[in-house]
């Protein structure tokens, strides 16, 4: 089985990414956890091209529980951007590591 790792801040989140947050962020005092759809885009690409789970890395794991269903806005957003580009999070680190 091939396998990403994948983390998600700076890899499908990029500084233009963390600027449109922090300027909403200062703006309306909302810190919105918007992913890069070019990202994802490519993302889906190196999956469809080699048929490569996603195993989530990220701290971004703490936001889905065990069975990878959403805990908090951020999981929410993760999963839904994740749907609307047909990416698929197999699995997850268990570990706080």
């Amino acid at each position: 089985m091939k396998i990403i790792f994948l983390d998600i801040d700076g890899t499908v989140n990029n500084i233009t990414t963390f600027k449109k947050r922090y300027y909403k962020w200062k703006k309306t005092g909302i810190w919105d956890s918007m992913l890069d759809d070019t990202m994802l885009k490519r993302l889906k690409e190196i999956v469809d091209e080699t048929g490569a789970k996603i195993i989530l890395t990220s701290v971004w794991r703490f936001d889905l529980d065990d069975n990878l269903n959403p805990i908090t806005e951020n999981g929410k957003n993760l999963i839904c951007k994740f749907n609307e580009h047909g990416l698929v999070i197999y699995d997850k680190l268990k570990k706080n590591h």
